[in-house]
């Protein structure tokens, strides 16, 4: 199961890997409700294959990372 954003609109999605970051304070939007979740990235790949992650653009971003994909700078 994948959860598609959409199926009818072209509706490319730009996603990164960040490194070496800083924790500060969260600085939510009105309804905007985000619970960080903080694993290591076989956990991440597991909840992929089992269906916990199921956001079709982090799926593959996961997947690349990996298998060493995204390595480069």
């Amino acid at each position: 199961m994948i959860n598609l954003d959409t199926s009818i609109v072209h509706c490319p999605v730009q996603m990164f890997i960040a490194k070496q970051l800083t924790k500060t304070e969260a600085n939510p939007e009105g309804t905007e409700t985000i619970q960080t979740v903080k694993v290591t990235l076989d956990a991440a790949v597991q909840m992929v294959m089992d269906n916990t992650i199921t956001h079709a653009p982090s799926c593959v971003l996961i997947l690349k990372a990996r298998h060493g994909y995204l390595n480069s700078n």
